[in-house]
Parts: structure tokens; C-alpha cells; sequence
């Protein structure tokens, strides 16, 4: 991903789906206003530890085949919709998404 994008704090939704990404950086913290995050059908392995400071409404991490991370809450509430692989997820927090949509691939 282009570093510029680290650099737009008023962003508010970022789809970067089917893009071959393996890392998302820990910039990924600058982007404060960010409310949707769609990062599946990626390569990525892991999650920046930043990226639960962010206060998200919609995530999307589905269709990482080698993800394996916590799913714990994020910024200061649950996000409403949360789309990801059974497979990904080693801990699932309470609470820490309204709406989940799985997918079992």
C-alpha cells in the first residue's frame, strides 16, 4: 500500500481487497477517522497490534488464508459488522463485534 494513504487522517473507509497485501503497516494508526476497513482476499499474516486503537464500524478480513490473529475489541465499542474466516480467528473477545458474517472456506 502507498504510504500516502497513512497520511489522510480524515479517511473514512478503506478498501484495499484482492491486492496480494501481506503487511498492513503500523501507520495504519494515523488514518483516526477510519470507520470501514476492508482488507480481505489479501495475503496478510498478521494484524498490527495499532490496528485494535482503531474505533471501527465495518471490518473485512476474510480471505487471508495464512491470518491467524485475536479478534478483540477495538477502539472504545463494538464494530457493528465484523466479516471474516472461522479460520483466521485463535480468540474471539465478547462483545467485540455486533453482527458477524463467516465464511467457512
Amino acid at each position: 500500500m502507498p504510504n500516502e494513504i497513512f497520511n489522510l487522517p480524515n479517511l473514512a473507509t478503506l478498501e484495499v481487497s484482492e491486492n496480494n497485501i501481506e503487511v498492513i503497516p503500523p501507520a495504519i494508526q494515523n488514518l483516526s477517522n477510519l470507520i470501514n476497513l476492508d482488507i480481505g482476499d489479501n495475503n496478510i499474516k498478521e494484524l498490527p497490534n495499532v490496528i485494535y486503537n482503531l474505533s471501527l464500524n465495518h471490518l473485512v478480513i476474510h480471505n487471508n488464508p495464512n491470518l491467524k490473529t485475536n479478534m478483540i475489541n477495538f477502539g472504545n465499542s463494538p464494530i457493528s459488522i465484523c466479516h471474516f474466516n472461522s479460520k483466521n480467528i485463535l480468540c474471539y473477545e465478547n462483545h467485540t463485534c455486533e453482527s458477524i458474517f463467516l465464511s467457512y472456506e
